[in-house]
């Protein structure tokens, strides 16, 4: 459920961040000093977010509660199958994060359409859900929820309009939110205590 929760920033910001730079770009006259303005913006948020990282602090660890031992290659394969499941989860992440932009404009839509639903819904999966990912058998999760969000690419790729891109973005939130915490906890009960950091950053990756 914690990591549900981590995992929730990085959604809403990647959901809100295109709608709120299009409107700052219409709102400006789009001119290529729009463009600068969004970055100028982007980076004085990245700037905020470095100075607020000097807060933050590793708890106490007990003395000689870990004995660390290297890192070994049987360490990464025992991190393929989570790994190699949210590689196939994440691409169609980035299709539709890149591209449904493009689509929803060529087919009349407004694309925040899509965002809104889909962000909303991963709050709700994350939140109201969360009890599902601390389940003792959560890796059974796994397939229908990467089914689920085959379906939502597909209800765009059969048809655009409106409806089908709020159900788009409400079916994918629902399996993004669930599935990537089950897999990120699959990924850290796979991996030695004492190498959960490097076993997520290499699950992350």
């Amino acid at each position: 459920k914690g990591v549900g929760y981590f995992g929730l920033a990085g959604n809403t910001a990647i959901a809100i961040g295109p709608p709120i730079a299009e409107a700052i770009v219409e709102a400006t006259g789009a001119t290529q000093g729009s463009y600068r303005l969004v970055f100028a913006l982007a980076s004085a948020l990245a700037i905020g977010g470095a100075i607020m990282s000097l807060t933050v602090h590793e708890p106490p660890k007990p003395r000689g509660s870990l004995a660390l031992r290297p890192w070994r290659r049987a360490d990464a394969w025992a991190m393929r199958e989570p790994t190699f499941l949210a590689l196939i989860q994440g691409a169609g992440f980035g299709v539709l994060v890149t591209f449904v932009p493009a689509y929803a404009q060529a087919s009349g839509v407004i694309f925040t359409t899509f965002f809104l639903a889909y962000t909303t819904t991963v709050v709700l999966a994350r939140t109201l859900g969360g009890r599902l990912v601390d389940a003792p058998d959560r890796h059974r999760l796994v397939t229908p929820f990467l089914l689920l969000g085959t379906v939502a690419i597909l209800v765009v790729a059969v048809r655009a309009g409106a409806a089908t891109f709020v159900a788009s973005g409400v079916l994918f939130g629902f399996a993004h939110g669930v599935l990537y915490p089950v897999l990120t906890a699959l990924a850290i009960d796979k991996a030695r205590p004492e190498h959960r950091g490097k076993s997520v950053g290499l699950f992350s990756l």
